[in-house]
């Protein structure tokens, strides 16, 4: 059971209708959006560093391609994660 069920059953338990507990359950599932958000876009970030490294190390011809991918993904992430 992740920590949302946890709050939902919580919350139901005290009371479903107080204003206060549901103001803290959609906070919770805000801030826990944001971290799965900002975890995946870690993740995925890594792995295009890890992509650009191996495209830096080799004797590629095509490295200026791999770069605007590249740059293109991660411009893509920040827009995802709500970071531009």
């Amino acid at each position: 059971m992740d920590i949302l069920h946890k709050i939902e059953d919580a919350i139901e338990v005290l009371d479903p209708n107080t204003e206060f507990y549901v103001n803290v359950l959609h906070r919770a599932q805000i801030l826990f959006t944001i971290h799965n958000t900002i975890t995946t876009t870690r993740v995925r970030v890594e792995q295009l560093m890890g992509r650009a490294l191996n495209a830096i190390r080799s004797e590629e011809p095509e490295k200026s391609k791999v770069w605007s991918e590249l740059m293109d993904e991660i411009k893509t992430l920040i827009i995802e994660a709500g970071f531009d």
